[in-house]
């Protein structure tokens, strides 16, 4: 009798346990999962406002509307040159107006007012929504790259309703420059999002491994671009010598001196030069990644 009322309990005690067991297994994994507490969005005024600033310095802007028969890397360079001689000498006439006429502005004014949009916006960004981080996190990233998609993906639309509007023959005020400005922005569609939208990209389908591998690479230098013209703006806006140990040779030039021509107006557009010079290196090494791949295909 003893031995069946301790066979009982034990039997209750298994029943018991295999019902708690299956209401846990009912009720979700009893560990809770770290979640990424998502922040505000960057879609929006500052967001859009800091893209329409950045093109003014964009040589894919130049050569698009302004018809500038330079490659991009001799724009950037020459760029970059001037923005090292200004940050030496931010009183010199002459450079401010090489700077004004290579970027097409109408006064030192208007070129000091565009580059510190980039330098406050960016600021804007990561103090309140990244919380000053100098390295971001993967779900931030996919912030920037949602949000630049959405952007670029809005100005397309909105250009290509004028363009048809403008074939109909509604219009004719400034439908050269709604032409060009298309023309942008469908070239950049291209290169950042792989539309192929048949303005000036899309090199048609992959069909072997080192075409998926090149463009896989481009996909990538697009993805540090979109997050460094951020970063380098903010960054360079505030100390241009700390972003000059972190780059290295890259930004050579940069000094303190960058906070100059007042409140960080010119870290703002160095800063996005500076993006403009990693992401064309980028693709250079893509290109040549992809040629060795070739190359290391027909040797076999």
């Amino acid at each position: 009798m003893k031995k069946l009322i301790q066979f009982s309990a034990i039997f209750v005690f298994i029943v018991l346990f295999m019902v708690a067991c299956s209401k846990k297994e009912q009720a979700g994994p009893v560990i809770n999962a770290t979640i990424e507490t998502p922040i505000e969005s960057l879609s929006g005024g500052i967001f859009d406002a800091l893209n329409e600033a950045i093109v003014r310095f964009d040589p894919i802007y130049l050569r698009a509307v302004y018809k500038d028969k330079r490659s991009d890397k001799e724009i950037n360079d020459l760029g970059m040159q001037l923005l090292y001689q200004l940050n030496l000498h931010p009183d010199d006439l002459l450079i401010q107006n090489k700077l004004i006429d290579l970027y097409r502005f109408n006064s030192l004014d208007d070129f000091k007012k565009t580059s510190g949009i980039i330098s406050t916006n960016s600021n804007y960004i990561i103090a309140n929504l990244f919380k000053n981080e100098t390295k971001l996190t993967g779900y931030q990233i996919k912030m920037i790259n949602d949000a630049r998609k959405k952007h670029l993906l809005n100005k397309i639309q909105q250009l290509e309703k004028a363009v048809q509007k403008q074939s109909a023959g509604l219009w004719t005020d400034n439908a050269d420059w709604i032409l060009n400005q298309f023309h942008y922005y469908t070239i950049v569609g291209n290169m950042e999002l792989g539309l192929d939208l048949n303005e000036g990209g899309g090199d048609g389908a992959c069909n072997e491994s080192c075409c998926y591998e090149y463009k896989a690479c481009l996909t990538t230098a697009a993805s540090s671009y979109r997050s460094n013209f951020i970063l380098l703006g903010s960054s360079l806006a505030a100390s241009g010598g700390a972003l000059g140990s972190m780059y290295g040779s890259i930004i050579p030039f940069i000094g303190t001196g960058a906070v100059g021509l007042g409140g960080g107006i010119l870290g703002g557009v160095t800063g996005f030069v500076q993006a403009v010079n990693i992401y064309i290196k980028n693709q250079e090494a893509c290109l040549y990644n992809y040629k060795a791949c070739v190359l290391r295909k027909n040797e076999k």
